[in-house]
Formats: C-alpha cells, structure tokens, sequence
C-alpha cells in the first residue's frame, strides 16, 4: 500500500549540497597546520592584530615567491562539480601577483607569477590577470575582454582605498577533461564590507586538463610573487559535487535518485590512499542533515576499490539526507552530501460546484487523488465573510484514485448563498478549495389541506 500512496506526491530533489571550509587564519598555528609550501620562504608568516577586522592574516614580505597548498584534499566529483574559491588581497606595492587554483598533489613546482605546474588558476595584479593551465599562461586585463570590464585601469591598486580586495575564482567540470573557469574582483574595505555588491570585474575562459580531470583527490593553493600583496586573508572553498577527504582516508564517490517509492544509491571508491578499504556503504537521516555512520548505516559491501549499491524502498513524505561512506584503517570518509525531498499533495481537486435546485443547493466536487486527508469541511455565509460549519465530509479512499463528493443544503437563504470548501489532513493542517456562491429567490408553494381528512362523501 505504501507504493500506491506515493503515486501523488508531488517530488522536488536536488543533489550535491555545498561543503564549506574557511581559514580566517586568527588562530596561531593555521597556516602551518592546514597548507604545506612549495618551497622554504620563510617570509610568508601568520600574524596577529593584522589583516581584516585586524584579527589575524597572513603577512607578505615583498619580493616573496611562494605558494601554499591544502594538506586536506577534495574529492573529484566529475562533470558538473564546481570548486569555488574566494579569499581576499591586501594590494598595496606594484609588480606583483597574488595566485589562487587548485592542484593534484602539494609541493609542486612554483612557477613565476604565483602558479604551479599542475593545476587551474589565476593570478591577478594591479592592471589585469594570468589565467594558468598548467605551464600555460594567458594574460589580459581588467578593462576589456570580460563579462565586466572594469571602469578603473589599476584595478587592485585605485579600485579600494584600503586596498583590500575579494576575489572569487569559480572552476566547473563540463565535460571530459574540460573546465569553466571564471574570476570576479570586489574592491572591498578593511572590514571586509563590498564596497559594492556587484563585481568591478569579471573574466572567464576555458581549459582542457587531463592531469585534473584523471586525479582522485584535488587541492587548492594559494601564492604570491614579486612586490603587491602585502596580506591574504578569509580563504573559503565552496565544493559542490565534491566532499572533503582527510588524509589517508579513502577517496569515496556518491549518488542519489528517486524512483517511484525507491531512492536508488550508488557508490565509487576511486581510492584507497594505501590502506584497503574494510567497509563501505551509505548513511542516511531524515532529521540530521550532515549523516554518518552514528546513524542509519546501509552495509553495501565488505571494502575495496570499485562501485557498489543499495536502496532505500518505501519512501514516505519528507527529506532524506544521504551519504556514501567508505572506512580504512586511518578513518572514515564520506561522499558529497546528497538531498531529496518529498512533499506530498494531499489533495488534487477536479471540481468544486455549487448549483440552486428546487430550494436546495447542490454542492459537489471530486478529486483525482487524495494523500493523508481525513475529512473536507463545507461552511456556509449569506455575507461571503461570516462562514458557520455546515458538514464534516469524511474522506474517501486515498490514493491515485478518482472520488466525487455531493451534499444538499436545504435551507439556504433568499438572495446571496455562499459556500466555503475545506480540505483538512492527517495531521490537522486546512487547505482552503475555494468558495462558490449561488444567488436565487425562493419558491413560494401553496398548499391544501383537507379537513377532516379522509374528506366526507356527500
């Protein structure tokens, strides 16, 4: 039965929530806990009282070549996962460049403008930008070319009079081994404050990368070369499509899709990271948005690299927060959080009338399908404002199926009649149907009565 109930609901999913992870860098020791450098600089520092709100920041010294990568990566989530990265520069020396991107591995080669060998990024400075694929390095600037061209030439040298500036990277998978990329550039104040909502700037383009696009585990970087950037501060990922991978915990794929009363679930293991995968699976929760394994927990199989499956059968009404999940012996890691939410439509009406017959009022309507409805409410008003219960009409049968209702009122008003159809659930919540409203004169009928009666024959 719990089948045919669900053949009237009324179902939105969406997939792949976004995972979030910030570096304020106001607590000492990040910088050197969270990234690994490319090389051994040591004029790049973590400092208190600077950057914005003066909380804390990473201070530049002039002159510096370095890059910093994530020790944590992110899963490749394929075609259709975006990578958003945005952070913000302090810009306030000449010939140089900050870098932001994203990499297969940490410790790779530096190049000259904030840029690693592998990987997709840009690097932006006071006139324009480098886009980066690899080796490859496409320049332009800020004033043409764009979605937005800026109105200033010195964009990250005049556009702020703090010289703070967010900059917001998006990278999108669309295809095989081909990436969208696209920059904005928000003057901003020491604060952190836009000092406008909309983008100064915004530049786009479009790479082929195989080394990206054939990696289990991506991540983001960080860099600065030559005499401009001064602070970094406030480096947020936005992953969607994508989960966060612990070190040496296995890199974990995961899907989601309704089917009539079924959600469907299907899990990749890509990689293990050197330890064998002992269990994989899927959690779920109707209640906990963010599961794991301390809740409902589907074993789908014993370990290993490769794809596997299970069901969730006989879905009811609400929304299901689903995971797959895959356990070696460093820990657990789980694959991009996906939703479906089912929302049920108690009632489809067909039709609601109301019609003057004789000297009643024929109310009737029908329905295609019902879903946990109890009963219909029909009030009645000569004013169209002032309604009093007339009837409580129990339901029919719930389902996909079609049911008509009728009631006669037979006493209704002279002139206006109003009628107010209401449909109630399960759980109490009203639906207002509508309200239909018929305007007639009474009849007036005349009787005979014989008296006495059975009359007298003369």
């Amino acid at each position: 039965m719990k089948k045919l109930l669900l053949f009237g609901l009324l179902i939105a999913c969406s997939f792949n929530l976004k995972a979030q992870t910030l570096y304020d860098f106001n607590t000492t020791g990040d910088l050197e806990k969270y990234f690994q450098k490319s090389g051994t600089t040591t004029g790049v520092t973590q400092t208190t009282g600077t950057g914005l709100n003066a909380s804390g920041s990473i201070n530049v010294t002039q002159g510096i070549n370095e890059i910093f990568t994530t020790k944590q990566g992110y899963s490749n989530g394929g075609i259709g996962a975006i990578y958003t990265f945005s952070t913000y520069f302090k810009s306030e020396g000449v010939n140089g460049y900050g870098g932001v991107g994203f990499t297969n591995a940490p410790g790779r080669t530096r190049g000259i403008y904030a840029n690693l060998d592998i990987g997709l990024g840009i690097s932006v400075h006071g006139g324009g930008f480098v886009w980066h694929n690899n080796t490859t390095s496409i320049d332009g600037i800020w004033t043409a070319g764009g979605v937005v061209n800026s109105t200033i030439a010195d964009l990250l040298g005049a556009g702020s009079p703090d010289k703070w500036f967010k900059v917001i990277l998006m990278i999108t998978a669309k295809a095989n081994s081909v990436f969208d990329l696209r920059v904005e550039v928000y003057p901003a104040y020491a604060t952190g404050a836009l000092i406008s909502n909309s983008p100064a700037a915004v530049q786009t383009t479009t790479f082929t990368n195989t080394n990206l696009a054939n990696t289990s585990i991506l991540h983001s970087y960080f860099g600065f070369a030559g005499n401009r950037i001064t602070n970094f501060d406030d480096y947020s990922m936005s992953l969607q499509g994508s989960s966060v991978i612990d070190a040496g915990t296995p890199v974990v794929l995961g899907t989601a899709a309704l089917s009539g009363s079924t959600i469907n679930l299907s899990g990749n293991v890509t990689d293990e990271r050197n330890s064998t995968v002992s269990q994989k699976g899927f959690v779920w929760s109707k209640t906990v948005a963010d599961p794991t394994t301390a809740d409902t927990k589907i074993i789908a199989s014993t370990g290993g690299l490769g794809t596997y499956s299970a069901q969730i059968t006989d879905v009811t009404a609400g929304t299901y927060y689903v995971k797959a999940y895959a356990i070696n012996a460093i820990g657990t890691s789980y694959g991009a959080l996906q939703t479906i939410t089912i929302s049920v439509l108690p009632v489809s009406l067909i039709s609601f009338t109301a019609k003057a017959q004789n000297n009643s009022v024929i109310l009737d309507w029908s329905t295609s399908s019902e879903q946990y409805n109890s009963h219909f409410k029909l009030s009645y008003a000569t004013d169209g404002a002032n309604f009093t219960l007339l009837k409580h009409v129990s339901a029919s049968i719930n389902g996909n199926i079609k049911n008509a209702y009728s009631f006669a009122h037979l006493s209704p008003a002279n002139g206006a009649n109003y009628y107010l159809l209401e449909q109630v659930d399960l759980d109490g919540t009203v639906k207002d149907l509508g309200i239909k409203a018929v305007n007639f004169s009474l009849s007036k009928t005349t009787q005979v009565v014989f008296y006495p009666n059975p009359p007298k024959m003369r």
